[in-house]
């Protein structure tokens, strides 16, 4: 009796524990929830290049990847920051010399700075170039959003009242339209490890228009619409957020 009950309880753990092995064969841990961390290097283009230069983007997204159909989407923000400013956004307030003097005669130390963002809805397919791993290869995409972009104008001495507060807004030349965005470049997706990055070249045209009708360094009307491009060389870590999937959707 005793070897029977010993029988027995010996095949019941024998059977769970083959039932563990089957239930972790048939589903696996996949990352099907993303959340980015992206930097990235851009040149501008167009009427973007006349008023920036080279300057950099850092942001974040979140997005969902359809493992049997290779498909990411979801939406990121970038923070687009420079120090290459190309167009003298308050030479009316500067001397015959060029010299920008405060309220109080003393000199001002004003620092002209590039600041926007980019939003977007973006939609990328993955062509696999790797037998045993069909999540990593060419990745291809659009996207659909918003650019906004100007001219940070920092009063270092705090003198110039006319570049202080709301005033500010007439110099800073503040634009901002909807955009479009074409994606393309290596994404590597790790069917072992969490590791999920691609390697991307972005391509932003921007359909902007200014914010303030009315330019105070010119004292010149400005609403004509701005056609602005970004090529933008991006890294983007994709931090996962765990789910579980049945294994056919793992591919091996």
């Amino acid at each position: 009796m005793n070897n029977y009950i010993n029988s027995f309880g010996l095949s019941i753990l024998f059977i769970c524990c083959t039932f563990s092995i089957c239930s972790q064969d048939e589903f696996k841990i996949n990352s099907n929830i993303t959340i980015s961390l992206e930097y990235g290097y851009a040149i501008p283009s167009q009427d973007l290049a006349l008023r920036f230069g080279n300057h950099s983007l850092a942001g974040t997204g979140l997005y969902w990847y359809n493992a049997p159909l290779n498909l990411r989407y979801g939406i990121s923000a970038n923070y687009m920051f420079g120090i290459k400013i190309k167009e003298d956004v308050i030479s009316s307030l500067r001397n015959e010399n060029q010299v920008l003097l405060g309220v109080d005669n003393n000199f001002a130390n004003v620092l002209l700075r590039q600041r926007g963002f980019l939003i977007d809805a973006v939609c990328t397919k993955t062509f696999g170039l790797f037998k045993k791993n069909r999540s990593s290869g060419i990745e291809l995409g659009i996207g659909v959003g918003l650019m906004q972009h100007k001219v940070r104008i920092q009063v270092e001495t705090n003198n110039v009242p006319l570049l202080l507060g709301d005033a500010v807004k007439g110099y800073d030349r503040n634009s901002v339209g909807p955009s479009l965005k074409q994606i393309a470049g290596f994404r590597w997706r790790s069917i072992k490890t969490n590791a999920n990055v691609s390697l991307l070249l972005e391509v932003t045209e921007g359909f902007t228009r200014p914010t303030q009708a009315l330019d105070f360094n010119s004292l010149q009307v400005d609403n004509e619409r701005r056609f602005d491009v970004d090529f933008a060389i991006k890294l983007a870590y994709y931090l996962p957020l765990k789910t579980r999937v049945p294994s056919e959707d793992i591919f091996y």
